[in-house]
């Protein structure tokens, strides 16, 4: 019950951004943009668990993992100003963000950080 209750809400923010995107793009796009997947997931997590080490983990891997999709929402809106369609436009961004998590997470372990 409780899975069900967390797939209802989790979706319902997902449609929320969208539907307010239709109207009001940059409004969409700042719901989109906080931060709701990672509080929704501590918030599971932490019902779930109560498991403190289990909670800094994630949230300390969760901020690694920000940095290198960022990139993406810039390559997708410049490849389609440039002519290139959509879809093809998505894809390239997430083999962007794909290597730059490899990548990323190749210079963490180097640091002596564990992702």
């Amino acid at each position: 019950m409780f899975f069900l209750f967390k797939v209802i809400l989790s979706g319902l923010m997902i449609a929320l951004a969208s539907s307010i995107a239709r109207r009001f793009p940059a409004a969409g796009a700042l719901v989109a943009s906080l931060p709701l997947v990672s509080v929704f997931g501590m918030l599971w997590l932490w019902l779930e668990t109560h498991d403190a080490q289990r909670m800094e983990t994630h949230v300390f891997a969760t901020f690694w993992y920000v940095i290198p999709s960022l990139p993406m929402f810039l390559l997708i809106p410049w490849l389609m100003k440039h002519g290139t369609g959509f879809y093809v436009a998505l894809l390239l961004g997430c083999i962007l963000t794909f290597v730059l998590y490899l990548l990323t997470m190749h210079l963490v372990r180097r640091m002596g950080m564990p992702l």
